[in-house]
Order: C-alpha cells, then sequence, then structure tokens
C-alpha cells in the first residue's frame, strides 16, 4: 500500500493561453492533514477538481492511493469524500433525510448515517429542518455527506467559508479529530492562522505553480526568531541599540531585532546599565503568515 495517498506529477491546467496550474508536484501523505494555502485565484479550486477528476488535465497526471486516476477513476473514487465549494442540502429535510437521499443515490447502508453524524457532532439535530441550521451546522453536514461510504481521504475546498468564529472553531476542531479515525485530509485555505492550527503538512500554492510543500514544523523552522523589546525613552534606546545591534528596527513602538534567548539577558542589562526603561522584552518565532508572505513572490 502505498504511503502518499495523494501524488500528481507535472500537472498542468490550461484555458487558453492562461495557465491555472502548472506543472504542479503535490504528495500527500497517508494520515496527513495537508494545508493547501494560497491566495485566492491561486489555483487551489482547478488543483482540487483535476485530483477529483471533474476538470481534465492539459498535461501530467494525478494518482491516488498510488494508482493513476486516468486509468481507474471509478474505483479510486469510491475512497474519496470532497466539499468543493459551496456545500448544499435539502432545507425542507431534515439532517438525518438529506443523508438518507445520498445513502439512496450511491448506494450505501443507512447504518453509515448514525455514525457520520456522531464523527460532524450533529446527531442532537438529525431530525431538525436543515433550514432551520446555522451556516457551521450546513458546514458540519456537508462532510457527513463527504464522510458516506467510509472514504480513506477526505477534500474539503476552503470549508470556513464565510462562518463565524464560533463555525469556523467547530470545523478546525472536526478536521483534527480525523486522522485519528483513519483519515487523511487535504484541506484548501486562505486562512492561514486556521491552516497554522491544523495541518502537519503544507503546500503553498502562487500564480499555479506549488512554491513549497512539506511539514508544517521544519516550514516554520524556516523562519527567524525574533527579539521584541519595549522600552523608553525610545530616542535614546535607538540609539544605543544600533550601535550594538545594527539589525535593530523600530516598527509602531517596539524595537525588533534577530535573537536568540541567551540574548534577552545581555540586552536587558545594556538598556538597564544606560538607564532605560524596559517594560517589555521577549523571544518569538516567525508565524506562518509572515513565512508565507516571504515564499510568494512581491507584488511589483
Amino acid at each position: 500500500m502505498s504511503d502518499l495517498v495523494i501524488e500528481t506529477k507535472n500537472l498542468t491546467r490550461c484555458y487558453g493561453e492562461f495557465v491555472a496550474v502548472q506543472s504542479m508536484n503535490m504528495q500527500v501523505l497517508r494520515g496527513s492533514i495537508y494545508g493547501f494555502l494560497g491566495e485566492n485565484g491561486a489555483g487551489k479550486t482547478t488543483a482540487i477538481r483535476m485530483i477529483l477528476g471533474l476538470i481534465h488535465a492539459t498535461n501530467g497526471e494525478v494518482y491516488l492511493f498510488g494508482q493513476s486516476l486516468k486509468k481507474n477513476r471509478h474505483a479510486l473514487l469510491r475512497h474519496v469524500g470532497a466539499l468543493v465549494e459551496t456545500p448544499s442540502a435539502f432545507g425542507h429535510l431534515s439532517g438525518k433525510d438529506n443523508l438518507k437521499y445520498i445513502c439512496k443515490l450511491r448506494n450505501i447502508p443507512y447504518n453509515q448515517i448514525d455514525e457520520v453524524l456522531d464523527i460532524v457532532d450533529l446527531a442532537y439535530a438529525k431530525d431538525k429542518l436543515v433550514r432551520k441550521y446555522s451556516l457551521g451546522m450546513r458546514q458540519r453536514l456537508s462532510i457527513a455527506m463527504a464522510l458516506l461510504g467510509q472514504p480513506q481521504l477526505l477534500i474539503l475546498d476552503e470549508p470556513t467559508n464565510g462562518l463565524d468564529p464560533s463555525g469556523i472553531r467547530e470545523i478546525r476542531d472536526l478536521i483534527k479529530s480525523l486522522p485519528a479515525k483513519g483519515y487523511t485530509i487535504l484541506v484548501s485555505s486562505h486562512l492561514l492562522s486556521e491552516v497554522e492550527q491544523i495541518a502537519s503538512h503544507v503546500g503553498i500554492i502562487h500564480a499555479g505553480q506549488l512554491l513549497y510543500q512539506g511539514e508544517i514544523e521544519n516550514f516554520t523552522k524556516r523562519g527567524q526568531t525574533m527579539i521584541h523589546i519595549k522600552c523608553s525613552p525610545i530616542t535614546k534606546a535607538m540609539q544605543l541599540l544600533e550601535e550594538n545591534y545594527p539589525q535593530v528596527y523600530l516598527e509602531n513602538g517596539l524595537f525588533q531585532m534577530p535573537g536568540s534567548e541567551e540574548q534577552i539577558d545581555e540586552i536587558a542589562r545594556l538598556l538597564v546599565y544606560n538607564q532605560i526603561s524596559i517594560h517589555g522584552i521577549y523571544l518569538q518565532q516567525s508565524n506562518l503568515e509572515s513565512l508565507f508572505l516571504d515564499v510568494i513572490p512581491k507584488k511589483q
């Protein structure tokens, strides 16, 4: 059994002269949560549609579970659940009846309904009409639909779009719980802070090109560790720090410079010795957002 649940080789999609996805080589490991990051229009949804066989690639190939999608499309997609863009359900039916409808269409046993309702924490609302569901509840119901058929791979395209903070947290907690139940997750998003909290791996796409992929822990290690200092008087502190630490800069009243934990005591002693009051000094690792902005090309 392949360790790669998704592998794309030089995957490309063109619309006339416009290249939506260019030579993408994605690798999604079994049991991982792969955060597929990119700005709106970067090519995330186009790539996902090719992975699901919804649109044809101009060039390149998709492999699912180590097998060619082109040669084994129907057999492979039985093991994939997906939520692509806007969730849909019948508002005049209950959550449970919507799931029954999907089961009937796909010839799935009804006994899976209670199981997926438990997974998405909607068992308490299964008999409630969907038109009375909150947007977050509708999104979880759509994920329950995707989980019918016991897929090994779940693909979620922007699953927190339009949700309030409470709904976003519900979806985040749900996604984080799924690998322990045997699922592999590909989740696309432009919300960097959300992906940072749930993903084990990250892929960054910009203008149709996959610029980076790997473990999120290794990616965040690429960032500089910065020392942040709040002190006064600012003018005197700036002169002193610039003399001793040429890389220091001031932003919104906060001095910042590359450094390590060992240097904090040294800087604090220097400031106190020169009668500068320290209101705060701490170490901060670059977050995913700052690293993402470093990876994508700067706009001219």
